[in-house]
């Protein structure tokens, strides 16, 4: 079932947002998994900042911090190898009409772990969310803060992920530039 959902999700989803994207834009899907990535790491950092903020002396609140370092130095290092790799497809795609993308094979495992902690995370949010507003009412709202960036973050995550195994157009031009452009070179009216 997953199989078919990460399918699903790379063909029918990411593959035509990128795709469209890159039409109106002209930035890849490389562009958008680096930005997705930006997002999941200014959100890793505002996790430590509620951690730090509900409880930095916790020895449990310590571990989640390193464990969020460790976290943002992977995504730096993801960001790292996406910005080397669209270098170089950059380079093929311009002397070929198409290249083959051996990332949706190797990432797929990756995928699906990635979409099945975000499904897991997802249900677990809800539940918690549930319980913490009919149950729990003198809770504090940074545990629900906490668990909505956080959920937020793997989301962003589990995005970019999809889009860096996405396949890249062709360079084109941006249809918005173009538009711009056009309109700009467009002699004004004078009113007599």
């Amino acid at each position: 079932m997953l199989n078919r959902l990460d399918d699903f999700l790379l063909e029918k989803v990411f593959q035509k947002i990128s795709d469209n994207f890159q039409k109106a834009t002209g930035k890849n899907c490389l562009f958008l998994a680096r930005i997705l990535v930006l997002i999941s790491i200014a959100l890793d950092f505002i996790i430590g900042f509620i951690i730090i903020a509900i409880s930095w002396y916790d020895p449990l609140n310590l571990l989640v911090l390193l464990l969020l370092t460790r976290t943002i130095l992977a995504n730096f290092k993801h960001l790292k190898n996406m910005q080397d790799r669209e270098e170089r497809e950059t380079k093929v795609l311009s002397s070929s009409a198409e290249v083959a993308n051996v990332k949706k094979l190797l990432f797929k495992p990756l995928r699906i772990f990635s979409l099945a902690n975000n499904i897991l995370f997802d249900m677990f949010f809800i539940v918690f969310d549930v319980i913490n507003t009919t149950l729990l009412r003198s809770m504090e709202n940074k545990l629900t803060l906490f668990m909505l960036v956080a959920n937020l973050s793997l989301s962003c995550h589990t995005a970019s992920i999809y889009f860096s195994c996405c396949t890249p157009l062709p360079p084109c031009k941006s249809k918005i530039k173009a538009f711009l452009t056009s309109k700009t070179s467009q002699p004004v009216a004078s009113e007599s």
